[in-house]
């Protein structure tokens, strides 16, 4: 199953898929020293779908997860816009071969 990984302290934006994906699960970890504002979306174009919580507060140390499966349809991406450090992990899985 592929994933979408990584640490970031502004944004991060997956790859567009090119086909018909399903986020499984993701997690949103906050690394920072102090409490961080956290948004995760799925993007199109210029639209985004919110997948969490809008301005979600995460305090230092503190996780948030996710497991309910998100469709993806081609050209979609993963958005992430943190205030703070932050390590997220997405697992995707290819619903076309």
């Amino acid at each position: 199953m592929p994933i979408f990984s990584g640490s970031t302290s502004t944004s991060a934006t997956s790859t567009a898929y090119d086909n018909l994906t399903t986020i499984k699960s993701f997690s949103l970890t906050n690394k920072s020293g102090a409490a961080i504002t956290v948004n995760a979306s799925v993007l199109y174009g210029s639209t985004n779908v919110w997948i969490t919580p809008l301005n979600l507060q995460l305090d230092a140390g503190e996780m948030y997860e996710g497991d309910k499966e998100i469709l993806l349809t081609a050209g979609e991406q993963v958005y992430i816009l943190v205030s703070g450090s932050c390590d997220y992990y997405f697992t995707i899985s290819n619903l076309e071969s």
